[in-house]
């Protein structure tokens, strides 16, 4: 799987679990409400109260969890685009002083440039 793939994968899973998220906390509010207004007994409340908990928590974990990937993905991004611009200032200074030829410098400044781009777009996907 390409780092873009796993990234949008990354972004596609975070959305999912907080939509799901906010309807555990609709549902939530709603039992809430039907216990002030006396509509259900104690007992359900209590019952229906701890699994809406439950469930809460967990999505919540999974939301943090997600959100750690994805910090972790950016600052690995972070760490290859400041590799990549490095590489691009050697190459750039050793063609400007006659240390590369120019086949060479064509050939890795493109291949530098694109993995840049690349980089650039995972980042944009997941911020």
């Amino acid at each position: 799987m390409s780092y873009l793939e796993l990234s949008f994968e990354l972004d596609m899973a975070k959305s999912k679990k907080i939509k799901e998220l906010d309807i555990a906390r609709k549902k939530k509010q709603a039992l809430d409400e039907l216990s002030a207004s006396k509509k259900i007994s104690k007992l359900n409340y209590e019952d229906w109260d701890k699994k809406l908990k439950k469930e809460l928590t967990d999505l919540e974990a999974e939301v943090k969890s997600l959100n750690e990937k994805i910090t972790a993905k950016n600052r690995e991004l972070e760490e290859q685009k400041i590799l990549l611009e490095s590489f691009f200032i050697v190459f750039e200074l050793g063609h400007a002083v006659g240390d590369i030829d120019n086949e060479i410098y064509e050939k890795q400044n493109k291949s530098i440039l694109s993995s840049l781009d690349a980089i650039k777009q995972e980042l944009k996907i997941l911020s």
